[in-house]
């Protein structure tokens, strides 16, 4: 009503003025939200006619609404479900009923119908974005199974505007971040979560690895002892949930240096770790990280004892443990027992009548066959495939081993066509594996036609493997790719124009994955780059490939890398006389590589030759086909 119509006498004209000026009957702002369908929308802003409410992209989620104050840190305004479905719903109570049965249906589909899931936790989100965070977990798990991380990082982010005090977001949010390589964010996200919940023992854990990941121990040590102090695990009577983990990260972080210059980091490890076991005696995992570090200072019979209790503790990896212990020890007749013990093959432990579990993985099968394969038993190593793809036909690396130690190729053939069939979890790898075996037997023909045969078969294999890839070995497929392509090159009479710009193209494209996605292999993706226009004479990007080579070979601490790297240098300058120069800095590098020989792992496997180079498994040089025009001028 209006405050002058209680009057006696009511003003009709001044009414029908007012009701027919602009200003009355000029249209409301309409609140235009986004299509229902989109994982996107909560995040526009409503379009208001002011210049200073311009709506926002939803692409970058983390971008701060343009308000007229100059962009304050005030959550998003919460959006009425009239604007979606064009007014489906009458209120905001309906809305957010429909949205828990979404997220109720949702869940019912989440292992069955993967696709239908992900439109439900979509609408779900848009609905009612505020209400549930393990509907934006979902939503952004789906998407990576979809291959997707970007549209699973878009989720995390609003996920994030619209329940910023949720640490599981955040935490989620910094591992997406990592996986796609952007470590920066990771870290302020991490930081992110340690402040909302101190008492979040995976944020400190994770945040603690990915630094002793990057190369700083003493930052990674830092932040595992203030995690452990956050939770009061230092000096706490009972020990607080999870903190196990803290103590481990604690542990590695130590081992690597994060002590500092002046503490001796085996000592300081292997001191944390007792204390560990002693806090948390029944912990299988602390009692399997002393054993190895025993085993890494030299107590072998201590880290047998240790590896054995982890064991029986019900530490599957412990067993695998043992076996390369006894492996390394040269105690073939014992390494193999423990082999058959890992697999499950006998009893855990001669006191006991528990029979060790089948294993949720191939890994302790594959060990073996090495083993077998090292020992130079390569019937027995194929004879151990092939019994572990019968029991996971779905792992790859069963298969790829298998056809690798078959002599037959028709038959090593039949065995990655029969995994792929069979659906395996990972086929780029079997995909890689084909391709490799293709350039290495085309490699070894004598007739030009033969070779060119089976390097289409190669490059195909790597393209199939390539489509099939979700990322994580990519960059290996196509560096393999575009050594194929080079090798092709060369069989055809010399590589040509077009040969060159597509393996161009394929160095090109790995060096952007390993920068992104691998940085470890950067330095040996710039060095085939290198090799490759360096036998095409172009010196200047040779040398240019070259340097990048020895820079990420410094960064990422990769001594081999960089001593071939050098050489490559040397032979671009041959005839100067920095190529002296770069020759002994080669040799330096070697020096330094055969002095500082340690492996990440005190357990991990080491090969007894080095690997020989793609360029040459392939036979990518011209000197391949010389014997030829000799043949054809006499």
């Amino acid at each position: 009503m209006w405050p002058y119509a209680r009057r006696r006498r009511r003003p009709w004209p001044l009414l029908l003025a007012l009701l027919r000026s602009t200003a009355l009957l000029a249209p409301r702002p309409v609140l235009r939200g986004p299509r229902p369908l989109r994982s996107t929308p909560a995040d526009i802003q409503p379009r208001t006619g002011g210049a200073g409410n311009r709506p926002l992209r939803a692409t970058p989620a983390n971008a701060e609404p343009r308000t007229e104050s100059g962009g304050s840190k005030k959550p998003p305004p919460k959006f009425t479900p009239k604007a979606y479905d064009g007014g489906k719903y009458a209120n905001p109570r309906e809305a957010h009923r429909a949205a828990a049965k979404m997220r109720k249906d949702a869940e019912a589909a989440f292992l069955d119908r993967p696709r239908d899931a992900l439109e439900l936790y979509r609408r779900a989100t848009a609905l009612a974005p505020s209400h549930s965070a393990l509907a934006w977990l979902r939503l952004a798990r789906l998407h990576r199974q979809f291959k997707d991380p970007s549209s699973a990082r878009a989720a995390l982010r609003r996920g994030t505007r619209h329940l910023p005090k949720d640490a599981r977001l955040w935490r989620a949010l910094a591992q997406a971040c990592k996986a796609a390589g952007d470590i920066e964010g990771a870290r302020n996200h991490y930081g992110v979560v340690t402040k909302l919940d101190p008492d979040f023992v995976a944020g400190w854990d994770a945040w603690s690895r990915l630094e002793l990941r990057e190369g700083n121990p003493v930052k990674a040590a830092q932040l595992a002892k203030r995690g452990l102090s956050a939770v009061g695990a230092l000096d706490a009577e009972t020990p607080p949930q999870q903190s196990e983990r803290l103590w481990h990260a604690y542990a590695l972080a130590l081992a690597a240096g994060g002590g500092g210059s002046s503490i001796d980091p085996d000592a300081a490890a292997e001191a944390i770790l007792r204390k560990a076991v002693g806090i948390h005696p029944e912990h299988s995992h602390l009692r399997h990280a002393l054993g190895v570090q025993l085993y890494k200072k030299g107590a072998t019979d201590d880290a047998r004892k240790e590896l054995r209790r982890a064991a029986i503790k019900g530490h599957d990896e412990a067993l695998l443990s043992i076996a390369r212990l006894e492996e390394e020890a040269g105690r073939v007749e014992e390494a193999r027992t423990a082999y058959k013990r890992a697999c499950g093959l006998i009893k855990r432990s001669p006191g006991t009548h528990e029979m060790a579990p089948d294993g949720a993985t191939a890994a302790p099968w594959v060990a073996w066959a090495r083993f077998e394969e090292d020992n130079g038993n390569i019937e027995a190593a194929a004879a151990l495939c092939r019994r572990a793809s019968v029991r996971f036909p779905r792992d790859a690396d069963v298969h790829a081993q298998w056809a690798r130690l078959e002599v037959d190729q028709d038959r090593a053939r039949e065995i990655i066509f029969a995994g792929l069939e069979g659906s395996v979890k990972n086929p780029a790898k079997l995909y890689k594996a084909l391709g490799e075996l293709e350039a290495t037997w085309a490699a070894q023909y004598l007739v030009r036609e033969c070779a060119v045969q089976g390097l289409h078969s190669a490059r195909r294999a790597f393209y199939n493997g390539a489509r099939a890839s979700g990322g994580d070995d990519l960059v290996q497929l196509v560096f393999a790719w575009a050594h194929a392509e080079w090798a092709l090159g060369q069989a055809l009479n010399g590589v040509s124009e077009t040969g060159a710009s597509r393996a161009r193209k394929l160095f090109v494209w790995a060096a952007r994955l390993a920068r992104r996605k691998a940085p470890r292999a950067a330095p040996w993706v710039s060095l085939g780059r290198a090799k490759f226009e360096l036998s095409l004479g172009r010196h200047d990007v040779a040398r240019r490939a070259a340097a990048r080579a020895v820079r990420f070979a410094r960064r990422e601490r990769d001594l081999r890398t960089e001593a071939d790297a050098w050489r490559v240098l040397a032979r671009v300058e041959r005839g100067s006389a920095r190529a002296s120069v770069f020759v002994d800095r080669a040799r330096k590098a070697d020096a330094r590589d055969a002095a500082a020989k340690k492996p990440d792992h005190p357990l991990a496997r080491q090969w007894r030759h080095r690997a020989v180079p793609l360029d040459e498994t392939f036979g990518c040089y011209a000197a391949r086909w010389e014997f030829e025009e000799e043949e054809e001028f006499w």
